[in-house]
């Protein structure tokens, strides 16, 4: 295969152009290696999954029976007569309980359409936020009053050419110009 010679316009061109084709290099490498990673899991994932499914069956149903042991037998393990929480602490570990209200959401009642209509106007939140497309419009004494300002961002960042693909890898560093 034979070099094409580039003429740049000044060496910090090439320079940089010597970096972003080390970059295409090191992404190729890591594209290469995180597909072998990715097999390896899968054959690994594979082997072990018959008894991994076991194991959270079993957990599953242990659960289960924990859960149904603590409903059937509620006044032996908790004393709570009214509202709350409490625990049970136990060698192994702890039961847990919690008794409490809550307003259900219902899905087919327009709950904010009966609040109009019946003046329950306390029940409706009225959310204010500032309009920052607005403000990026406004002159600086007038952000000023605001107490904001107007800033300048600078960017920086490159594309690689991946070879023989078309598409391209990304990085990119932002930085803020302080005042």
């Amino acid at each position: 295969m034979t070099a094409t010679r580039i003429n740049y316009p000044t060496s910090k061109h090439a320079e940089a152009d010597r970096l972003l084709a080390a970059v295409a290099e090191a992404q190729a490498e890591k594209a290469r290696i995180d597909a072998l990673v990715e097999a390896e899991f899968t054959k690994v994932r594979g082997c072990w999954q018959g008894q991994m499914d076991a194991i959270s069956n079993r957990l599953a149903y242990l659960g289960q029976k924990i859960e149904t042991l603590e409903k059937e037998h509620q006044a032996v393990f908790f004393d709570l007569p009214g509202l709350g929480s409490c625990s049970l602490d136990l060698p192994h570990g702890t039961l847990l309980y919690a008794k409490e209200e809550y307003v259900v959401k219902p899905r087919k009642v327009d709950v904010l359409g009966n609040l109009r209509v019946y003046g329950l106007q306390c029940g409706i939140r009225k959310v204010e936020s500032v309009d920052w497309d607005v403000l990026a419009t406004w002159p600086d004494e007038r952000l000023a009053l605001a107490g904001t300002e107007r800033r300048v961002k600078e960017t920086f960042g490159y594309e690689v050419k991946e070879q023989g693909s078309g598409a391209r890898g990304q990085g990119s560093v932002k930085q803020e110009e302080e005042p």
